[in-house]
């Protein structure tokens, strides 16, 4: 195991979408069964981001979802500064 390199998850921009898209739902509708805005869901469908572990939990219980499927993991250099912002606490360090 290489010690110089940390794992980060964040939620897949790209598996949302497709899940959106096989669902047949638009990101206003599934807005309203996630019970997250719709301004919130076009920014987690536009890229890999960092959500809070109750956002992430209303997301894939809305799809009903295991709890990991929409995860994707990101390798980034352990001298990396890894302090969270205060909207971005839920980066999880593997």
């Amino acid at each position: 195991m290489d010690t110089n390199v940390n794992t980060v998850a964040r939620l897949s921009n790209i598996l949302l979408g497709q899940t959106l898209y096989q669902a047949g739902l638009t990101q206003e509708k599934f807005a309203e069964l996630a019970d997250i805005s719709a301004r919130q869901v076009q920014n987690l469908c536009a890229r890999n981001t960092n959500v809070s572990i109750e956002v992430y939990h209303k997301v894939v219980t809305a799809l009903m979802l295991p709890l990991g499927s929409l995860l994707t993991f990101i390798e980034v250099p352990s001298n990396t500064n890894l302090i969270l912002k205060s909207n971005q606490r839920s980066t999880f360090v593997l």
